[in-house]
């Protein structure tokens, strides 16, 4: 049998064992609270998680409102990784927004979890372009670009640029894949370009591009010349890649006098062409299309100083 003493040691051996797990109470306990609402949410528990957020005293010393914000913010984008939910998408980064704002430092820790929400959405809008889905990629991009907004604001222009590019890049593949029926991606292409070029104005690719969109409008002017059948090379050209060979307008013109010129209305769009051809020409002097392009502006403009120079220029290449 066991004595009164025995009894008594046990007791308080008890005692010391279960003040030991009341003081591991998570809500006395950062690191213990923080694991807490992690394994909540990794296992799906996201009601719970957010409940005992709400429930923890706000003037507890260790959870302060960046803590508080952080924690809903994570709640919400491991939330969103399951449902792919834009409402999940907005509230994460609205409540990682509020961490970041709530502290006098840059949390890095919030920075990362915001740019893995953008990067989310970036790669949405990647993938709608590909399948040619322009407005679904606007919806993502913007809202990727607002968390970046948020950590690193000096990305922007370089991603707008890129961004419009593509949808630029896509417009113009729509319209080469049914002309008839996809007119009005050749102007939003257009649109797309200038946007560019408004945040950097010697963009190669958005000059090129522009410069094309024009030159092409000159082409469908050309087209009403029935007789002239050196046109119809222009059903078969990839407007779109520098690669490939434009058709030369100076040869189109060899069937068409110089004084029917404006009957088929071509020089204003060649005209329209001519900036965006100069500085494509100032970021690439030997590429070979843009020299054709001017070859034949000039042909058109009758700026035979220009022609030879363009001629010469194209001839070394």
């Amino acid at each position: 049998m066991r004595s009164k003493k025995q009894y008594f040691i046990l007791a308080t051996l008890v005692c010391i064992v279960f003040t030991g797990f009341s003081q591991k109470s998570p809500y006395n306990n950062q690191e213990l609270f923080f694991k807490k609402i992690e394994e909540l949410y990794s296992k799906g528990n996201y009601n719970t998680a957010f409940k005992m957020v709400d429930t923890l005293n706000l003037e507890n010393s260790f959870f302060t409102c960046v803590d508080r914000n952080y924690l809903v913010g994570a709640i919400f984008k491991y939330r969103f990784k399951v449902t792919k939910s834009t409402a999940d998408y907005d509230s994460s980064v609205y409540y990682f927004a509020k961490s970041l704002s709530c502290s006098k430092e840059f949390d890095n820790n919030v920075a990362a979890n915001l740019k893995y929400m953008a990067n989310a959405y970036h790669n949405s809008a990647a993938d709608a372009l590909t399948k040619g889905q322009i407005d679904s990629a606007e919806f993502f991009y913007f809202k990727s670009r607002k968390a970046i907004e948020l950590i690193d604001p000096s990305q922007l222009t370089k991603r707008d640029v890129e961004f419009y590019l593509a949808c630029g890049s896509s417009c113009h593949e729509k319209y080469d894949h049914n002309r008839e029926l996809n007119k009005s991606y050749l102007e939003k292409g257009l649109t797309y370009n200038k946007k560019v070029l408004e945040l950097d104005s010697n963009n190669f690719h958005a000059s090129y591009n522009t410069m094309i969109f024009y030159y092409n409008e000159a082409i469908v002017h050309l087209q009403k010349a029935e007789y002239c059948k050196q046109v119809d090379i222009a059903n078969t050209v990839e407007w779109a890649n520098p690669k490939k060979p434009v058709p030369s307008i100076e040869k189109m013109l060899e069937c068409i006098k110089p004084e029917e010129y404006e009957k088929y209305n071509f020089t204003p769009a060649l005209k329209k062409a001519l900036p965006y051809a100069l500085t494509a020409y100032r970021t690439s002097p030997k590429n070979k299309n843009v020299l054709q392009v001017l070859m034949g502006i000039s042909n058109a403009i009758g700026d035979k100083k220009s022609l030879a120079k363009y001629k010469n220029e194209f001839n070394k290449i």
